[in-house]
């Protein structure tokens, strides 16, 4: 019987936009769309924060008193028991072990431009992941947690590379350019 694949999820914890008063947090469809898409398909999910604990999700993302405006995989989310004690928990960064995982994937949302962009914890463990020729994802501002890891020269991970992320131009659409 093949053994079932199991993947990561690091969301940000950072629940204010630098030291301007403002909420943010991460980005509740970006952490749910993929979530039940890997795990109707079978894989394993772990959610996981820089210090564990439970993260706060950027307001814009969820409505929790209207859910209609909602996305349907944030209300699945929000009604599943165990997704939700997943969030409320979610592992510290130090106590992660790679090779349990067969992938890495960093939602977006505001927040990661501070916690983990800075966490060399996390540059550590997704230069692991690349390292053992596992998956590294990211989306919109979860790239911003691939800045430090490195390859095996010791260079920036993403050198080279193509990648895509949120853009100055949408940072000024939503009117947060002023904070990145």
């Amino acid at each position: 019987m093949p053994q079932s694949k199991k993947f990561l999820f690091v969301l940000t914890s950072t629940d204010e936009l630098g030291d301007s008063g403002q909420p943010t947090g991460f980005h509740f469809s970006e952490m749910s769309d993929p979530y039940y898409l890997l795990s109707d398909s079978g894989v394993s999910i772990d959610l996981a924060t820089v210090n564990g604990g439970n993260p706060s999700a950027d307001p814009g993302s969820v409505n929790y008193e209207q859910r209609s405006e909602n996305a349907d995989s944030v209300n699945r989310f929000l009604d599943d028991v165990q997704a939700l004690d997943k969030l409320k928990n979610t592992i510290p960064l130090h106590s992660i072990n790679v090779d349990t995982y067969d992938g890495i994937y960093i939602p977006g949302g505001h927040g990661c431009m501070w916690d983990l962009a800075e966490s060399h914890t996390l540059a550590d463990l997704v230069t692991e992941f690349w390292e053992k020729d596992k998956i590294v994802s990211a989306v919109c501002h979860g790239p911003a947690g691939l800045i430090n890891a490195k390859n095996k020269n010791c260079e920036p991970l993403v050198k080279g590379l193509q990648l895509n992320s949120f853009t100055d131009a949408e940072e000024r659409e939503v009117q947060k350019d002023e904070f990145m």
